[in-house]
């Protein structure tokens, strides 16, 4: 992205709507050709706790599947077994 004319006010309204996924308490600035974005460290701070639940309740997932997945996998297995012996003698 080109941003050699226009004002400091224009070129971030620009950044803010090409960028639009940023927070919308982010301050971004330009200098001397540099544009500046700093991001709230409570945005950051709650980024990093929903990405911690988010794994947490993947984990808590996948231990209640695996319990699960017994009945589940040995029908399966016993679905794709007889096709993996033959192709395995046959060969």
């Amino acid at each position: 992205m080109i941003l050699a004319s226009g004002t400091e006010t224009e070129i971030i309204t620009r950044l803010r709507e090409v960028y639009d996924f940023l927070p919308k308490n982010s301050d971004i600035s330009t200098k001397d050709g540099i544009v500046r974005i700093e991001i709230p460290e409570q945005v950051i701070a709650n980024k990093l706790e929903a990405t911690r639940c988010r794994r947490r309740l993947l984990k808590e997932r996948s231990k209640a599947n695996i319990k699960k997945r017994p009945a589940s996998f040995h029908a399966y297995w016993s679905l794709i077994q007889p096709t993996s012996r033959r192709g395995a003698t046959s060969g």
